[in-house]
């Protein structure tokens, strides 16, 4: 079945976003507000978890589209999707995800 949520991120540390496995199909990442040099990264919840997207700074889009990130493929994420604060403050990020789950 493919789904996709709408997540908002407004807090430091490790959000998580889904508790089961899944498989991602694509996600878009915007911001309302940047953050002072708020850096994140979206990993699965396994034991050793695979970081989907590595750690980048996240910023106000500067052509007015968010980030947009199509997988040609569904890319399985082992028992869940985690957003991580790396450093900095955070600020205001929406997600919208769409996953195909069991």
């Amino acid at each position: 079945m493919t789904r996709s949520d709408h997540f908002r991120v407004a807090a430091g540390g490790t959000i998580h976003l889904y508790g089961n496995t899944v498989a991602i199909r694509q996600i878009v990442l915007s911001s309302s507000s940047a953050g002072t040099t708020w850096i994140v990264k979206i990993q699965d919840r396994a034991s050793t978890p695979a970081v989907l997207i590595v750690p980048n700074t996240v910023t106000l889009p500067t052509d007015g589209f968010p980030l947009k990130v199509k997988f040609d493929d569904p890319v399985p994420m082992e028992a869940g999707i985690d957003f991580v604060t790396v450093s900095g403050t955070p600020g205001v990020a929406d997600l919208w995800i769409t996953t195909d789950q069991p």
